[in-house]
């Protein structure tokens, strides 16, 4: 355990420090003694003969000022029956959970202990109660060439991920990103967002590793890093990641309820001409927006555009790197002919040539293209704020008024004993 004073890198320097308390235990142990004493505890599991399999999960979300880690024992026995134990692991004291605050608490400790079960075997050994019956001891043990023993058993256990979005995000080095890039593959949100997309290819460690590697060789801090901002946490394989029903739940039901009270507010709520107005400006306003997106969209996948923005500026990347390296090697290369000295100069005098037209000419005007439909629908949007802004004020005027459905609302649930004012849930 301990405290952490933390420093928002996103508010001006001299800010006081948040103090952040934290404990955590070794999941290693934690577990052992999770599954000792499920074992030990019900006949059903006191023979590993009996155990058809050992499920082991991690996980770990934020709220109500803290992160708290826990993991969960799941063992199924071969007549079907199912046993399981909560314990937890860590709690962290926070207003908000992020890697810096995680790897300064307790995240180093915690995937230590939990790389170790990932690559571990459960050892079970034999023992006798006073009354005769068995009583099981657990280790692991990393060696997978064991050798069956009579008083000796080993059981694979296999480790899972949970948790939320952001924590998920996390994990697997992609902080920031769980909103834009998809956790599960490499496309970004205007890829995945839309219908139909093709799906991409699945993370994996390894690929992650790789794209990482990547991203620091060559120093990206755009798209071209995918997401990526170091390498996983967890040797646990993504495929073990369980999906987060609960807040894919909310995340939906949040939607099913805006689609609601956008239809009370458009086919229900008497409004004024005024308000009529402004509505019927925002939506065309926003068809427009959509119209001119698509537009920008198309820009970027045309061959006469984005694509050879994309095309011009490796080409130059090229010339720097590669092409004016290599003649440079050869001019200056004193056991080299000054024949194939003087070819090299031509052609970098050439090279250099090519890129200077590339640099001062075609990516310019493309870059200057780019934004001129860009800005077209980046318009719109501002249009599309002022009007949404005035909307709002409208509707949280009228919802006071006697008439409003809102108010109706209120008196259902008055009736009902529910004062919504003081339990707004």
């Amino acid at each position: 355990h301990g405290t952490y004073n933390y420093f928002d890198p996103k508010k001006p320097k001299g800010t006081a420090a948040e103090k952040i308390r934290y404990w955590w235990k070794d999941p290693v142990h934690e577990t052992l003694a999770s599954i000792t004493g499920l074992i030990n505890g019900y006949d059903d599991l006191r023979h590993p003969d009996l155990i058809e399999w050992i499920h082991v999960a991690y996980g770990g979300d934020h709220g109500k000022g803290k992160f708290r880690f826990a993991g969960k024992v799941l063992i199924k026995t071969k007549s079907g029956k199912y046993y399981d134990d909560v314990f937890g692991l860590a709690d962290v004291a926070c207003k908000k959970d992020n890697s810096i605050v995680l790897d300064n608490t307790v995240m180093p400790h915690l995937m230590e202990g939990i790389n170790e079960m990932e690559e571990s075997t459960l050892l079970m050994v034999a023992n006798k109660n006073e009354d005769g019956t068995d009583a099981f001891s657990l280790d692991i043990v990393k060696d997978t060439a064991v050798v069956q023993a009579p008083t000796k058993y080993y059981i694979k256990f296999v480790c899972f991920l949970a948790g939320d979005l952001a924590f998920l995000a996390i994990i697997m080095g992609k902080e920031d990103f769980s909103s834009s890039w998809c956790n599960w593959c490499d496309l970004d949100h205007n890829t995945w967002a839309k219908k139909g997309h093709v799906p991409g290819e699945l993370w994996t460690a390894e690929r992650i590793l790789q794209q990482h590697t990547l991203n620091e060789s060559n120093g990206w801090k755009d798209e071209k890093r995918k997401g990526i901002r170091r390498t996983p946490y967890s040797k646990i394989p993504f495929e073990r990641i369980i999906f987060s029903v609960l807040h894919a739940m909310i995340g939906v039901g949040d939607l099913i309820m805006s689609h609601v009270e956008a239809y009370v507010e458009g086919e229900i709520e008497k409004k004024s001409p005024k308000e009529m107005q402004l509505r019927n400006e925002l939506a065309t306003k926003t068809a427009a927006r959509d119209e001119a997106h698509d537009e920008w969209e198309q820009w970027k996948d045309s061959l006469a555009g984005g694509r050879l923005l994309d095309r011009y500026r490796r080409r130059v990347g090229y010339i720097e790197k590669t092409i004016i390296k290599r003649l440079d090697a050869i001019i200056n290369n004193v056991d080299l002919e000054e024949v194939m000295k003087t070819n090299a100069s031509a052609e970098k005098l050439t090279a250099i040539a090519e890129k200077t037209n590339l640099v001062d000419n075609e990516i310019p005007r493309l870059v200057e293209e780019n934004k001129r439909v860009k800005s077209t629908w980046e318009v719109f949007d501002k249009d599309i704020s002022v009007l949404s802004v005035k909307l709002k004020e409208y509707s949280k005027n009228r919802r006071t008024e006697e008439a409003s459905y809102y108010t109706g609302v209120d008196r259902i649930f008055q009736d009902e004993g529910a004062n919504r004012a003081a339990h707004f849930a």
